[in-house]
């Protein structure tokens, strides 16, 4: 028996408006709420903007839906898409870490110092830029480097603290590799630990089992690491007040840094998109939804909002399965 699909499945929590929805308008991108442990006493909380889609072949799903399809698998509802598909659009499996294994302390020791240095110095220099834009001051940035690269009191450590914010802002290769590495992040998650899913917790869940794939699209990651905001941002902020004696900076830096971070992320503006021939397998319940679905794409449908010619409409519909099928004749019980 093969370990591997041949095909990625996408299981949705929703019902089958939400399965036509996707077919309708695409993958839509949400933020997802992920806990990455740093060590026996904290842990790092991210939201990641993905689409997320399982390697599991459909005789072993069972346990798979019955986490992440509606009302605890009671009904399921899936679409699977080619691997072709998957690799063209540039998604990727993720890294699954022992954390006992020295790659992952290595990582983790990495993920706290490069996680405060992007969410802090990368979106600095954006507010900074924002800043010379709005008032028409174009010297404002220039002025800053300058200040960080004059001497300064060593008996001043939030003045010192304020130069080396500043070196990290204005090095463009330093921001590059911090968001380098941040994304690369965000492709990793731990083999085992507890799970929060729905208000529960699933002790001693093993991730590895999912061998999720992830589309994470071209975004700033800061929209990832933003929430909540970071306690030494004001510090740094501070120190910097300190490095320019400029109080209004101060003031516009932390107000629109708190307006940043309170702008949602939108998901309308990252879709991931894909054709018929793109589709491996359309996963609906029972044969009731099956029904209601052919119907729909007999009127009028549209994938991904091209409207289905006539020609293709019986092989859209032969890429129907209902799961109450799959059940009998194929999925491990």
């Amino acid at each position: 028996m093969a370990i591997s699909s041949s095909s990625l499945f996408h299981f949705t929590s929703g019902d089958l408006s939400t399965l036509k929805s996707i077919l309708n308008s695409g993958f839509r991108v949400n933020r997802y709420k992920e806990i990455h442990p740093l060590d026996s006493m904290t842990s790092l909380h991210v939201h990641v903007p993905m689409v997320c889609f399982c390697d599991i072949p459909l005789t072993l799903v069972k346990k798979h839906t019955e986490i992440y399809c509606y009302n605890g698998g009671e009904k399921v509802y899936a679409l699977g898409m080619t691997k072709e598909w998957s690799i063209e659009n540039g998604l990727n499996p993720l890294i699954y870490l022992n954390q006992e294994s020295h790659l992952a302390r290595i990582l983790q020791r990495l993920d706290v110092s490069t996680t405060k240095d992007i969410m802090i110095a990368n979106e600095l220099k954006l507010l900074l830029k924002e800043y010379e834009e709005r008032e028409s001051n174009s010297s404002f940035f220039q002025k800053i480097q300058r200040l960080s690269n004059h001497e300064i009191e060593f008996n001043d450590p939030a003045r010192i603290v304020g130069k080396m914010i500043m070196e990290k802002i204005s090095d463009g290769n330093y921001i590059e590799l911090l968001n380098t590495f941040s994304r690369s992040l965000l492709y990793t998650k731990q083999y085992k630990g507890d799970y929060y899913r729905n208000g529960s917790k699933i002790p001693n869940y093993v991730f590895y089992n999912e061998r999720e794939w992830r589309y994470i699209p071209p975004v700033n990651l800061v929209y990832a690491f933003i929430n909540p905001i970071p306690p030494m941002f004001k510090h740094y902020v501070q120190s910097i007040l300190k490095l320019t004696e400029d109080q209004a900076i101060y003031t516009y830096l932390k107000n629109l840094f708190d307006e940043t971070r309170k702008r949602p992320f939108d998901s309308f503006s990252s879709m991931l998109s894909f054709n018929l021939d793109d589709i491996s397998k359309i996963i609906v319940d029972n044969d009731s939804d099956a029904e209601n679905l052919i119907n729909s794409i007999e009127n009028q449908f549209t994938i991904c909002g091209i409207e289905i010619p006539a020609s293709d409409k019986v092989k859209f519909i032969r890429k129907i399965s209902t799961y109450d099928d799959l059940k009998k004749n194929y999925i491990a019980h």
